[in-house]
């Protein structure tokens, strides 16, 4: 019995794991949003979302093939979960295909915009040959931001928009750039 126990945790624990990436999926995403929206409803702490993807990323995998693109994504996510393991309030999962986010709870607008540029700064550190980028002859991301204090007259997807507005945003502006809501 004990054995069925422990694969069936280690199952449900796979279903919430993106493969290539070892990080949270989608899946996990959205159970840990609504999570943290419910618990900061009661604190009126602030939750901030970044969304951040990959500038030409197929540009990237047309150049260098989808083997290339998926060592790309590794290697972005193993340094990203490195420079946020520390805080333990950032949750990092992929959003989907090259599109990332990380929760962040009981964190201001500030705070989010100084952990996106530690990002942006350790993904260019990286020096990722993107030779088709129109931007870079390295792998850039760009990032939007958004903060909202959980509410009763909001939901999740509200924050959600606001941060992938900011993201859209972020992309209009020429890209390698961050954005706020």
């Amino acid at each position: 019995m004990f054995y069925f126990e422990k694969a069936n945790e280690f199952l449900n624990r796979l279903s919430y794991m993106d493969g290539l990436t070892g990080i949270g999926n989608r899946r996990h995403f959205d159970v840990i949003l609504n999570r943290e929206w419910s618990r900061l409803l009661s604190t009126h702490s602030p939750l901030t979302l970044l969304m951040f993807d990959i500038d030409y990323f197929k540009k990237y995998n047309d150049t260098y093939g989808h083997l290339a693109g998926d060592q790309c994504l590794q290697s972005l996510t193993s340094a990203i979960k490195d420079l946020i393991a520390n805080n333990p309030s950032s949750i990092f999962c992929r959003y989907g295909g090259e599109e990332f986010a990380i929760i962040l709870t009981k964190t201001k607008l500030e705070k989010g915009i100084a952990i996106a540029e530690l990002i942006q700064k350790k993904v260019q550190s990286l020096k990722i040959a993107h030779n088709s980028s129109e931007i870079s002859d390295t792998v850039t991301i760009s990032i939007g931001i958004s903060t909202i204090i959980p509410s009763p007259e909001a939901n999740p997807k509200d924050l959600i928009h606001l941060a992938d507005t900011s993201l859209y945003n972020s992309k209009t502006k020429g890209r390698n750039t961050i954005s706020t809501a």
